[in-house]
């Protein structure tokens, strides 16, 4: 019995982890299509500590390949934890 409402468990917790990573994934888009939104700062009223659209985009390139890397290890301990019946 205990050994059922564990799985159930590791199950729900990480179908969370997906649902989370997805909703990383729609914000990271709305981050990129408001970063092409914005225009570069006037060269006079710019700081050296603000970054440039470029750069926002890089930044916001890089968080999704590390989010994309995160969903392929995670599908894969999936599949490990299916062939053990869910058990950690």
């Amino acid at each position: 019995m205990q050994v059922q409402t564990v799985n159930k468990y590791a199950v729900r917790k990480y179908n969370e982890f997906g649902f989370a990573i997805s909703q990383c994934e729609i914000a990271l888009g709305a981050v990129e299509l408001l970063i092409k939104k914005c225009s570069d700062v006037d060269k006079k009223f710019k700081s050296p500590m603000a970054a440039t659209k470029d750069e926002l985009l890089g930044f916001q390139k890089r968080a999704q390949e590390s989010l994309t890397d995160l969903r392929v290890a995670a599908r894969k301990y999936q599949i490990e934890l299916q062939s053990k019946g869910w058990r950690v």
